[in-house]
C-alpha cells in the first residue's frame, strides 16, 4: 500500500533496528523491486552499545530509502554520507 500512495517523485524512508533490518530489506525489495532501492543509511544511536548477544552490542539503526519510479527527486551536486550520528 505504501508504494501505491507514494508519488512518482517521492522517496520512502523506513527506519528499523539493526536486529530486524535484513528481514525488512527483503520485504521492501519484493514490494518496491530491488532496482528501486536507493541506499541504506546507518544511524548511530549511541556511543555505548547496549548488550544484545554475547559481546556484540547494538549501537545503530538502519534507514532504507526506496523510490517508486526513476523520476524521484535528487540533487546530483550533493553527496549524502551513508553513516549519520
Amino acid at each position: 500500500m505504501a508504494r501505491e500512495l507514494l508519488s512518482d517523485r517521492g522517496v520512502l524512508v523506513l527506519q528499523i533496528s539493526q536486529k530486524e533490518g535484513h528481514y525488512l530489506k527483503v520485504l521492501l525489495d519484493t514490494a518496491f523491486h530491488r532496482d528501486h532501492f536507493i541506499c541504506e543509511v546507518i544511524w548511530k544511536i549511541t556511543e555505548n552499545p547496549y548488550l544484545y548477544h554475547s559481546q556484540f552490542g547494538l549501537s545503530h539503526e538502519s534507514l532504507f530509502f526506496y523510490r517508486r519510479t526513476a523520476l524521484f527527486m535528487k540533487n546530483d551536486e550533493q553527496i549524502i554520507p551513508s553513516i549519520w550520528g
